[in-house]
């Protein structure tokens, strides 16, 4: 099966929304920044607040991690429209997908790349995208809107095939 396709920046965003959700170094990092960080701020400070008597460093410990936690969210929230927006040349021009039974190629007027099924690292299906991650942090973006509805449920079903084979 072969597909033509061309990604704009609102697949970028999807794809680093989607490695940002679902892979779990990640997940835990954002959990470390969003929480553990602000925690060891507010028991830092609080405990200079007890050695040196002086309960101002308390506003200090509330404040910082306060700001801290709501900066950390902020970062993460507009990580994946930062990442977009980062010219990639490569990305935007027109893909063309070649699925059989021993991998995925993908070819663009400059390279070329061949996967086998064996080393894709993971591939993330949902209601708009399919994501064939060749890497922990890179992937094919194919987009319903992009290729059709028919064709995006043929591309899954013909990829479920070869994959589960």
């Amino acid at each position: 099966m072969e597909i033509r396709y061309k990604n704009n920046v609102e697949d970028i965003v999807a794809l680093s929304e989607n490695l940002l959700a679902n892979d779990t170094r990640l997940i835990k990092r954002k959990r470390w920044a969003l929480y553990g960080c602000p925690f060891i701020l507010l028991l830092s400070f609080s405990l200079l607040a007890v050695i040196k008597t002086a309960p101002e460093y308390y506003a200090g410990a509330v404040l910082g991690s306060i700001f801290l936690y709501f900066w950390v969210f902020y970062l993460y929230k507009n990580h994946s429209k930062k990442v977009a927006h980062i010219a990639r040349k490569k990305v935007f021009k027109e893909h063309t997908i070649t699925l059989s039974s021993d991998g995925i190629n993908e070819k663009t007027e400059d390279s070329t790349s061949y996967n086998k099924w064996l080393s894709i690292h993971r591939i993330s299906i949902t209601a708009e995208y399919v994501f064939v991650y060749n890497t922990p942090v890179t992937a094919h973006i194919i987009s319903k809107h992009e290729i059709g509805d028919n064709t995006f449920n043929a591309f899954i079903k013909t990829m479920n095939e070869y994959v589960n084979t």
